[in-house]
């Protein structure tokens, strides 16, 4: 074989499923070719050629010394080989030049031994049709360059993968998993729109707080929908003007649920490298041989187990902490509230050291409620009678607003827009610890984190948010319009610490200032008489309600009688500590001689702690005596209790966990001003996102099929690079061998054999 010049001819001689290319001198006669190129199918096919990818059979290659023939053959069509191959009469002496054979000319070939001599010669050319060549796409091409560097050859053959490592069954693979991991992507990622999510719009008096909504849902989706809408002028109007976001019980854990948190990992496995290499001491060589197989025993049956789980339960938390953001993130784009709740527990113990708290706090408030922030010290404020707003409802600006506190550069929002990035935290037993637990320093670090743990927030709606038809003149005037009993309208948001109403409590102190705090609450609030003023008390513990009500029953637990018997532990309040709310916060009574004839002020109770969550009605008959009793929400609309005279009482939400254990929920509370009753109204919605389990498979599914994608996506790139021309790896090639693997879905694979005539369906 001559050296490659320009004038060298690349030809691809064709067997079965097999492609030679052999760079020829163009005046190189054939008897020349047909050895060089036996010289390389000896040495590249040792085993024999095949005609199929999955024919057993195979055509062995003529040794040294043995009598051979080769027949060539043309293609009849160069641009297209399914139409069969034109057999060459060709004498040892012709050469590719008085053949007028172009470069990268295509010839088939044929070996007859001796004792074929006497047959017709035929060619077998593997051209597959298309479906047999995508049934066929999970096999590769070897291309190798096997020759000496002053020649050169490559051969590309088709070798079947198996396993999921094929091209062919990783794409089959992305064409289940793409679409599985589109759906649950968008699925995870809007939730709340596919749930139909939304905070409940303003109802008719008749309707409003009674759970009858009569298409209300559909309504309030769309509405909501619309605020995402590149103008939606009208969106905004329809909305409730006070919507608070609830999330109840996050729970944040930490070092306390990994078994070697503080810890090494393997300390069986150190002690026993200690006995065995001599470094202990006081142990006979007896009892170190013991002591060593003792540790070697303990390091596989608890140092693994322990070290995989505290790898697990790491991992876990990190994946908890997002589930629980995106929950928080998810709700917030889309339902858009104006203000945030966390109802307590934001962490998962009340035991831990300060610095094990501070790294829950550092978490929940960079990780899980990222973006939020906490409700400063001068915003958080103790009930007086002469009050500063906290801003206004309805998208109303306050007359006192700056650049400086909503942080802006000269651009005033309103005070309502200001407060949906607040977090309004609520203490929690799994924060401070119950009544038999808090203690100055636990308390002390949860308010320095997180914010206080009693105070008041009051908003109101400007009668320029109102109809028209309200005017000052209809207010209650001390001097000029004494007979009216309406008030400007108000909210009132009273975060209450009644971890401590119950006793024995470890400290009076604080008990006295939560008691202290209530009783200001009581005295600051408008007179039962007037109307105008709504309340939404936050707490985390729920009131008291009768076993079978709720999950969660009626229970206490105390400490030993030589500390004290204090109160470790509780599922509700007591009857007595809940009738103080009843009676004192909203001002209901059992008489009907009371003022107002004993129906209170209205609002809403929102709380956490029953997991599980729950929603009732506490009321009082007067007709049979000042007795509370409470009863399930939807009991007491079927009985149309809510709203009947002689039948005061409020409405208690408890907020199921936003734990992955219970689904991920949140709270959607909305709440109206009612011009017609001169009240407030309000409904309550929810919105689960499903278990921490639906977080976990999509994020890793669309690792893996991220993964594969780029996997694929190289994979092609590398067989398109590869696919070159014979000269370009004559003159790229620097070494005698090279071998590399592309995808043979543009070469013919040996999908069928194509023998004198194939059809022209074969294409």
């Amino acid at each position: 074989m001559a050296k490659i010049t320009d004038d060298t001819l690349a030809l691809r001689f064709k067997y079965g499923i097999h492609t030679v290319f052999l760079s020829v001198d163009p005046l190189t006669p054939f008897s020349t070719i047909s050895e060089d190129l036996l010289d390389v199918l000896r040495e590249c096919y040792p085993d024999g050629l095949t005609v199929s990818v999955l024919a057993s059979d195979r055509t062995q290659v003529p040794v040294k010394g043995e009598e051979y023939r080769v027949f060539y053959a043309l293609p009849k069509n160069p641009k297209d080989l399914s139409y069969g191959w034109k057999p060459l009469n060709i004498n040892g002496s012709q050469t590719p030049a008085s053949l007028k054979l172009k470069d990268n000319a295509a010839l088939a070939f044929q070996i007859q031994t001796s004792e074929m001599m006497e047959e017709e010669p035929f060619f077998e050319v593997a051209i597959p049709t298309q479906d047999e060549e995508d049934a066929q796409a999970g096999t590769e091409t070897v291309v190798v360059l096997c020759l000496p560097l002053e020649k050169w050859v490559c051969h590309f053959t088709h070798l079947h993968m198996s396993g999921s490592t094929t091209l062919a069954r990783l794409r089959l693979a992305l064409l289940l998993l793409l679409p599985l991991s589109a759906v649950l992507t968008t699925y995870l990622y809007l939730y709340p729109v596919i749930g139909g999510c939304a905070f409940p719009l303003p109802q008719n008096d008749s309707d409003s707080g009674n759970g009858s909504r009569d298409g209300a849902d559909q309504a309030a989706f769309l509405s909501t929908a619309r605020q995402h809408l590149p103008a939606a002028p009208t969106a905004a109007g329809r909305l409730a003007p006070f919507r608070l976001l609830a999330l109840g019980d996050p729970q944040l854990e930490g070092d306390t649920s990994i078994p070697n948190a503080h810890g090494d990992s393997f300390p069986h496995l150190v002690r026993a490298m200690e006995h065995a290499m001599f470094r202990s001491s006081g142990l006979s060589l007896r009892g170190r041989i013991q002591q060593t197989l003792h540790d070697l025993v303990d390091f596989w049956f608890e140092d693994v187990p322990n070290t995989a789980c505290s790898v697990r339960k790491r991992i876990d938390l990190v994946g908890n902490d997002f589930y629980l953001a995106h929950i928080y993130r998810t709700m917030r784009w889309w339902a858009r509230p104006t203000h945030v709740a966390v109802l307590g527990d934001l962490l998962g113990s009340q035991w831990v050291a300060d610095d094990e708290f501070e790294k829950r706090a550092h978490r929940y408030w960079h990780r899980v409620v990222r973006g939020g922030r906490r409700v400063s010290d001068s915003l958080a404020l103790y009930p007086a009678d002469e009050y500063a707003l906290s801003g206004y409802l309805g998208g109303f600006v306050s007359k006192n607003e700056t650049s400086e506190t909503n942080g802006t550069n000269g651009t005033n929002e309103s005070e309502t827009d200001d407060w949906s990035d607040r977090i309004i935290n609520v203490a929690g037993n799994h924060d401070i610890g119950y009544a038999g637990d808090i203690t100055e320093e636990r308390l002390g670090r949860f308010e320095r984190a997180f914010g206080k743990a009693n105070y008041e927030l009051r908003f109101e709606l400007p009668l320029a948010a109102l109809s028209g038809n309200a005017s000052e003149h209809d207010l209650f005037d001390r001097e000029t319009n004494p007979w009216s009993n309406r008030l400007v309208p108000e909210l009132r948001i009273v975060n209450l610490n009644d971890m401590n109403l119950d006793t024995p409590a470890l400290s009076a102190a604080i008990q006295d200032q939560t008691y202290g705090f209530i009783n200001a609450v009581i005295n600051t609030a408008s007179a039962v008489e007037f109307r105008g003023h709504f309340t939404v008390v936050l707490t985390h513990v729920p009131l008291y309600k009768p076993a079978g009500t709720c999950v969660d029953e009626p229970y206490f637990a105390f400490g030993p009688d030589d500390d004290g018997g204090l109160l470790a532990e509780q599922n509700q309040l007591s009857a007595d500590a809940s009738r103080g709310f009843l009676e004192g916060i909203f001002g209901m009574h059992g008489d009907p001689g009371a003022p107002a004839g004993g129906r209170g002020r209205v609002g809403v109770i929102l709380n956490g702690h029953d997991h599980e969550g729950c929603d009732t009605f506490h009321y009082v008959n007067q007709s049979q005596g000042p007795v509370w009793e409470a009863v399930r929400w939807d009991a007491a609309t079927n009985k149309t209790i809510v709203g009947r005279a002689g039948f005061p009482g409020v409405r208690e939400i408890t907020v199921r966990s936003m734990m992955g254990d219970y689904g991920g929920n949140a709270g959607l509370l909305s709440a109206w001003f009612d011009e017609a009753a001169w009240e407030w109204r309000f409904d309550f919605a929810t919105c689960a996102l499903g278990r921490q389990h639906l977080w976990w498979v999509v994020h890793v599914l669309d690792v893996l099929v991220l993964a594969a994608v780029l996997v694929y996506g190289l994979a092609r790139l590398v067989e398109t690079a590869i696919l070159q021309t014979p000269a370009d790896f004559a003159n790229t090639s620097s070494t005698p061998t090279a071998k590399m693997t592309v995808s043979s879905a543009k070469k013919f694979v040996a999908a069928g054999t194509a023998k004198q005539r194939p059809s022209k369906a074969a294409t």
